[in-house]
């Protein structure tokens, strides 16, 4: 896999709810930094359950790429990020969570592109009205 579509790939994973695929593109000792101590994770199965867990409730999520840069070892991509999240317990009407992302990928040691590194920073879930 290209350094230029390991980004893309994960981003469409996420969208098609592909857990299969996520783990796959997942390095071994991946590294998840979110807004609170409970969207923390590191390691690959553990950050995979934590990102399939929210699939449940969410539809629509849609990446936007600002940025992607990076060499023949290493590669970033930043954007943004947006999806619905359907009626549940905890949101009552459901609404729209947006924000921002940041996500590293380096090859393993077959030579292979996996995610290294993922930050989201969430702004303010806007409930329906």
């Amino acid at each position: 896999m290209a350094s230029t579509t390991v980004g893309e790939q994960f981003m469409e994973a996420c969208a098609k709810e592909d857990s299969i695929k996520l783990r796959s593109l997942l390095a071994d000792d991946v590294v998840v930094i979110g807004n609170s101590p409970r969207q923390q994770a590191s390691g690959k199965d553990t950050v995979a359950n934590m990102t399939v867990k929210t699939f449940p409730v969410t539809n629509n999520f849609k990446f936007t790429l600002l940025t992607k840069k990076g060499d023949a070892n290493l590669v970033y991509h930043t954007g943004f990020y947006t999806q619905n999240v359907e009626p549940s317990a905890r949101y009552k009407k459901g609404g729209i969570d947006t924000g921002s992302y940041m996500m590293i990928a380096s090859k393993d040691s077959t030579n292979d592109w996996k995610i290294s590194y993922l930050h989201s920073a969430s702004a303010p879930f806007q409930a329906n009205k």
